[in-house]
């Protein structure tokens, strides 16, 4: 019904409000992943085997998505152009 997906949604791991400590652990993987950058965006996910998805924006402007484990490992980066 959809009651049940508003239910489910509400409850998707990427709404989750990251710790202060996670947010900067986070942070920092990412930016060192693509050589440093600009922190645009740091949030939970719900994708298996991804807990956080950054997104970063390098002194060359390039875009970049980076997706980590909990452990705060790159599962996968990816430049947007």
């Amino acid at each position: 019904t959809r009651a049940d997906i508003g239910q489910r949604e509400s409850s998707d791991a990427d709404d989750r409000v990251l710790t202060d400590t996670e947010r900067k652990s986070a942070e920092t993987a990412a930016q060192t992943a693509v050589g440093g950058g600009t922190i645009v965006d740091v949030e939970a996910s719900d994708d298996q085997g991804v807990a956080y998805e950054v997104e970063v924006s390098a002194a060359d402007n390039t875009q970049w998505d980076v997706e980590l484990d909990s452990a705060f490992k790159v599962v996968r980066k990816a430049a947007d152009n």
